[in-house]
Order: structure tokens, then C-alpha cells, then sequence
């Protein structure tokens, strides 16, 4: 009897293809993922080197996207002004929020979490201020007086730190006005 011939090797290139093209910017991540994962099963010959550089490129892909955002978040004063903004946008969502919540539950929430968790996501409140930038997103700045009656609200603006001229305070509408506790903003 005869042995059976042996299957040839399966040819290595189409994973090295795939693995090398995962340096390509956008797509590289999932063009590496996947040379990644068939390197893994694969019995083709050096299979797993093929699978080092499909994760790797995966991974470069990541962090050139990372030091992308961060760098654009810094220098572009356009998108600086659009997060403001989006601020002064979401602030008068937080305040007509507040509001809500008061007339619900008789009283002001104790923190901006509190009223976030009640409404949940039948009524989403946008809490964090975009105002600093995608990579340092804080809450919006809320105190509730001692007597519970009236709230402070605003965003800390572009510099983080509050009680400066780049402050913002929500709007009230007209149709809201006097009827908030809102202090210290323009009522």
C-alpha cells in the first residue's frame, strides 16, 4: 500500500497581506483584528508572525487615533467654541431637568447624579460638561442652598476652574422665567 501524498502547505501570503495591510490609517484596525484572529487558528507556516503584525498594527491604528483626538482637541479653536456651545446648550437641558424633577418630587435633586438616575432613560440628562475638551470631561458645577429652595448651575468653561470670566450659565426661558430657582445666572 501506497501512503497518501501530503497535503501541500497552504500558501502564507493572503495572511501576510491582510497583516501587513493593518498599518493602513481607518481601516487598520480591522484589517489587523482580523489577521490577528485567523493567524491564530490558521496551520499555515508562520501563521503566528502573521498574527504579531496584524495585532500590532491593530494596535498602532488605536493610538494614532488616540494622539489624533488629543491633538485636535488642543489646537482647534472652531471645535473650542462648538464645545462651548454644546455647554450652554446642555446647561438649559440640565436646568428644564431640574425643574422636572422638582415638580415630581416636591424638592430639588441633592446632585446632578441623583436627578440623572430618577429620569434614567426615560428622560437622558446630559450631566458632563464638554465645555474643557473630549479629555477632560467634568460635571457641570451644581449646588443646592441650604434650605433646598434654590440651585446653583453652571460649567466651569475652557480654564476648569470656577468663579472666572469664562463661566457659563444656563439661559432661562422666557417661558421659565421666575418660576426657577436658578441663582446667580440670568433670570
Amino acid at each position: 500500500m501506497v501512503p497518501a501524498p501530503a497535503k501541500p502547505a497552504k500558501a502564507a501570503w493572503p495572511l501576510f497581506l491582510l497583516a501587513g495591510l493593518s498599518i493602513v490609517p481607518g481601516l487598520g484596525f480591522l484589517l489587523g483584528s482580523l489577521a490577528a484572529g485567523w493567524g491564530l487558528v490558521s496551520s499555515r507556516p508562520r501563521a503566528l508572525v502573521a498574527a504579531g503584525i496584524g495585532a500590532a498594527g491593530a494596535l498602532l491604528n488605536v493610538a494614532a487615533l488616540i494622539l489624533f483626538a488629543f491633538l485636535a482637541d488642543r489646537n482647534t479653536p472652531g471645535l473650542a467654541e462648538a464645545r462651548l456651545q454644546i455647554s450652554r446648550q446642555q446647561l438649559g437641558e440640565v436646568l428644564t431637568a431640574l425643574e422636572a424633577f422638582r415638580e415630581e418630587e416636591g424638592r430639588y435633586p441633592p446632585s446632578l447624579v441623583v436627578m440623572q438616575q430618577k429620569f434614567g432613560l426615560r428622560r437622558p440628562v446630559p450631566i458632563l460638561d464638554p465645555a474643557g475638551g473630549l479629555f477632560s470631561m467634568r460635571p457641570f458645577q451644581y449646588q443646592l442652598a441650604p434650605d433646598g429652595a434654590s440651585y446653583d448651575l453652571y460649567s466651569v468653561g475652557r480654564d476648569g476652574q470656577a468663579g472666572t470670566e469664562d463661566d457659563i450659565r444656563p439661559e432661562v426661558p422666557d417661558s421659565m422665567r421666575g418660576r426657577v430657582g436658578l441663582r446667580g445666572g440670568r433670570q
